[in-house]
């Protein structure tokens, strides 16, 4: 891609560059780095498939997209038609929207001239959405254009014109895309106010779908949020307050890493890949496993546990050659805390 093609393409989507989401071919880690334009590059070039945060820490934002996902055998035809509506209700109050191509739906991408506030803005174009919509619009991360779907590198997330068809020069279009004005924004909400010309049919706020998972139906809830961490700060205050290398890597599993006590006591020397620097934790059923990725910063430290150790064996072990317990595993942490002068969180094993 050209340089003015890669600006036009930063402006568009580089509102939060404070992080990120990398697809290691299995999940999506989230990389909580800065957003560089060879990063972005690379994801143009297909070598990387990643995606972004629309809200920065100010909650303003410049893009909003909406997600169409084919679910439980959804005909592709249905979620194609609740494609086309959300894009002509938005052209009806002059808002330019850009359908992209995602592994089993469709994005429709719509980009801001100015940053605005998110509940200005996401309140607002929640009433274009039809049932299968979600809007992103928050702190989700959803995966960007014109790269490959992360599944499938042979799919293209190109840009489609309004026929669902791939668009044959994607840096022209790209180039011609015209963000929409904060202008028109107020003008489509007095419109709406005054003489609403929409059909829309409404979705509530805490909408949740039913999604069917190797037979099993679960709840799927976007709005869910992680709980309360303590700052990187007082973390590394509490990481230093020990001089036992050991206890000082425990809690650096338990707090930068986010472990539990009992996937800690899990970890195998055969769950660590130190050239991909991932580390594999089984949850609480054998088939059941998340993968994370290893700072920089921790490498040296793994391969320092790692030393003289056989494939099977637990990757923590006390000086005598035995395995911890979720007790002692606790109580590290808890006199840790105690000797920052800071109150520990509630464990959960």
């Amino acid at each position: 891609m050209y340089s003015n093609s890669l600006d036009k393409y930063l402006s568009l989507f580089l509102h939060n560059n404070s992080l990120y989401i990398i697809h290691t071919g299995k999940t999506w880690l989230t990389e909580k780095q800065e957003v560089i334009p060879q990063l972005i590059q690379k994801h143009l070039e297909r070598k990387i498939t990643i995606g972004l945060c629309p809200v920065r820490e100010d909650n303003t934002l410049k893009w909003v997209a909406f997600d169409f996902d084919a679910h439980n055998d959804e005909p592709i035809e249905e979620i194609q038609e609740n494609v086309k509506k959300t894009k002509e209700n938005l052209k009806k109050v002059n808002i330019d929207s850009h359908i992209e191509k995602s592994g089993r739906g469709y994005h429709l991408w719509i980009f801001l001239e100015e940053p605005i506030l998110r509940e200005r803005i996401e309140k607002f174009l929640k009433r274009f959405a039809y049932h299968s919509a979600e809007i992103y619009a928050g702190k989700q991360k959803i995966r960007i254009p014109l790269g490959s779907y992360q599944k499938d590198k042979s799919i293209f997330c190109g840009f489609l014109d309004d026929n669902f068809n791939l668009v044959g020069n994607q840096e022209e279009y790209l180039l011609d895309i015209k963000p929409t004005s904060l202008e028109t924004i107020k003008q489509a909400k007095k419109m709406i106010r005054e003489n609403n010309p929409l059909k829309i049919k409404l979705i509530s706020q805490n909408k949740k779908r039913k999604i069917v998972t190797e037979q099993k139906w679960v709840n799927y809830n976007k709005e869910w949020k992680p709980k309360p961490t303590i700052p990187k700060i007082e973390i590394n205050k509490v990481i230093y307050s020990t001089k036992n290398k050991q206890h000082r890597f425990i809690l650096q599993l338990l707090l930068e890493m986010n472990l539990s006590p009992r996937e800690l006591l899990r970890i195998k020397v055969q769950d660590v890949s130190i050239n991909e620097q991932i580390l594999r934790i089984q949850r609480y059923k054998p088939i059941q496993r998340k993968m994370l990725l290893i700072s920089g910063h921790l490498i040296e430290t793994f391969k320092e546990h790692l030393k003289d150790k056989q494939f099977t064996d637990t990757l923590l072990q006390t000086n005598r050659g035995k395995r911890y317990s979720c007790r002692t595993i606790q109580k590290i942490k808890q006199n840790a805390f105690k000797k920052a002068n800071l109150a520990p969180e509630s464990d959960d094993n």
